[in-house]
């Protein structure tokens, strides 16, 4: 219980800025447990930035204001974590012409040309889509929220159990990559995927669709690039699962199709 306890503050503690206790030296298989509550983690920060933005939304009246707001206490919330990474991914995938030198360029703090284009691309779709989906009921932003930073964090823990490790020596995400059992990786990905399909119902299914395309198309993509993944490669994984998601709960409600892709009674 206490192991399993740590294991969570351990990622809510790396996921978030939140003004928490870190455990103390946590052992090798801590790291590796608490990969599996990363997809946990990422169902409470989407629910607390749902709120944040269907109360802002209450409040301005105004679907791009609040997710604008919703964006910015989001960026707050996590430290701009995989923002980070995805600028750091971009320059160095797209920058250097060998591992070695994609792998160096991402471990410069400094972001360059493709960094920048990737952030604002990444932060646009974001705040359009999110605006996009706010209803006339508020808080039905809520549960979509919820789901995609919950599936963000299922490709960050499908793509460390089954990706090595790209980098040799010390990095700041070397610890977490200790090999995830199997075990770990369902007890922390089934119980996001089950509620996806129970909450959005055929929005959840398009969700899951675009989350296995991106997942399975980025870890292909980094393991022809550097032979792995690193930490800036999972954050990546992750912004691009909940922009893809964003994108499939909007299309769900408007492509014909999408009315005949489920067999059983929905709303």
């Amino acid at each position: 219980m206490k192991k399993n306890l740590n294991a969570f503050l351990l990622a809510l503690t790396f996921l978030t800025r939140l003004p928490l206790p870190s455990p103390v030296e946590p052992s090798p298989d801590v790291f590796s447990l608490a990969l599996g509550y990363m997809p946990t983690v990422g169902l409470l920060i989407g629910a607390i930035c749902g709120v944040w933005i269907a109360g802002s939304a209450f409040l301005f009246q105004n679907a791009l204001l609040a997710a604008l707001s919703g964006l910015v206490f989001g960026l707050v919330l996590t430290g701009a974590l995989h923002e980070d990474g995805l600028a750091d991914c971009a320059d160095g995938m797209l920058g250097g012409y060998t591992k070695e030198q994609r792998l160096e360029i991402m471990k410069d703090s400094r972001h360059g040309t493709y960094g920048v284009i990737a952030l604002w691309s990444i932060l646009t779709a974001e705040l359009l889509l999110i605006s996009c989906l706010l209803k006339e009921n508020f808080w039905e932003i809520i549960l979509p929220l919820t789901i995609t930073n919950g599936l963000g964090r299922v490709s960050q823990l499908t793509l460390a159990t089954y990706l090595s490790y790209a980098r040799v020596g010390p990095s700041r995400s070397a610890s977490f990559f200790q090999s995830p059992s199997t075990s770990i990786f369902l007890l922390g990905s089934l119980p996001v995927i089950i509620l996806t399909v129970l909450l959005l119902h055929r929005a959840g299914v398009f969700c899951l669709a675009a989350w296995g395309i991106v997942t399975l198309a980025s870890g292909w993509y980094f393991r022809e690039k550097i032979g792995g993944i690193t930490g800036d490669c999972l954050g990546t994984a992750s912004k691009l699962t909940q922009i893809a998601c964003y994108l499939a709960i909007f299309l769900s409600n408007r492509v014909p199709i999408a009315h005949h892709l489920t067999t059983w009674p929905l709303p």
